[in-house]
């Protein structure tokens, strides 16, 4: 399989905000655990999209991944005797992979005229013991921030139940098609809560542009700083299966697709890439970066995740 790489890498001046048009800005939300509900304040991931550049531009050498020299698109976790340890995992058809995570509930668009209802009755586990996050149309008596809502979907999240500093995360993930669509697996810094967002910072390992299938896009935001990750591939990404992942160490960041590198940000100093960080899984409807839902937006939409596995290098 062919790719087209085109990474790019923004930093913005000192004194001036990161945030730009698609950035899910942190409101106040309703964060639902198993019989427990309790109100906190959210990040969310987020860009302004754009476009792929026109040829590669990484800085410093990729981090290596656990993964080296397994087949292409074996990007299922280290190989035995390379130094690399599972510490965290979710393989959904197993007992108490739901009880990991908790689950946002709430209808206030984050400030980018998102029109989901968050509820936790939207994440589920199907018979082939796949985690499936559904979208679809109407939103039963809530109330979202333009009136009665018209969608609900799911959003959840390991923070408080899980988080690591540096390893490697991934996931196998089939994402829906459709414009619209805003599906994402990201993961956020412990401190948001102190520090606030992008302070705290973000890495997007995978946050799929809905108007072009084609392109593979992660991110990384930081106070001041902001790395875009672009692979164009042949066959739609919403076609089936992948597994996204990155290899996060105390030199940077590499971004993989299918145990392909295709992109990597240098550490510089004073990143907030030094302490743990936990993971989230969402699917938004609306907002600035996957345009208008149309009426060939399909629905009920499903984001289905067949696992989610967490390394740390054991220095071996």
């Amino acid at each position: 399989m062919s790719f087209e790489l085109g990474a790019a890498l923004t930093a913005t001046p000192a004194g001036t905000t990161a945030l730009r048009s698609g950035h899910r800005r942190r409101r106040r939300h309703l964060l639902v655990v198993p019989l427990l509900a309790i109100s906190v304040a959210i990040a969310a991931c987020g860009t302004g999209g754009g476009k792929p550049a026109s040829s590669a531009a990484s800085s410093g050498a990729p981090a290596k991944h656990p993964s080296a020299g397994a087949s292409a698109g074996a990007l299922d976790g280290p190989l035995a005797g390379t130094g690399w340890k599972l510490t965290w995992s979710a393989d959904f058809g197993q007992p108490g992979a739901m009880s990991k995570w908790l689950y946002y509930s709430g209808g206030n668009g984050f400030g980018l005229h998102q029109l989901q209802w968050y509820d936790a009755g939207n994440a589920t586990v199907d018979k082939s013991g796949q985690l499936v996050i559904s979208a679809d149309k109407g939103g039963g008596s809530n109330t979202c921030w333009y009136g009665a809502c018209q969608y609900t979907s799911a959003r959840m999240e390991t923070k408080n139940t899980f988080s690591q500093t540096y390893g490697e995360f991934e996931a196998r993930i089939e994402f829906p098609p459709g414009t619209g669509l805003w599906p994402a697996f990201w993961i956020e810094g412990d401190n948001v809560y102190q520090v606030g967002w992008p302070a705290c910072g973000e890495l997007d390992i995978i946050e799929p542009e809905a108007q072009n299938p084609y392109l593979v896009a992660g991110y990384a935001h930081a106070k001041h700083y902001r790395h875009q990750s672009f692979l164009t591939v042949p066959q739609s990404i919403t076609a089936g299966f992948h597994t996204y992942g990155v290899v996060w160490n105390p030199q940077g960041v590499t971004w993989y697709f299918d145990g392909h590198a295709f992109s990597h940000m240098a550490s510089y100093k004073g990143w907030p890439f030094d302490k743990p960080f936990f993971i989230i899984l969402d699917l938004a409807i609306g907002g600035g970066y996957p345009g208008k839902v149309t009426a060939k937006t399909p629905f009920p939409a499903k984001m289905t995740v067949d696992w989610i596995r967490v390394y740390r290098h054991t220095g071996r």
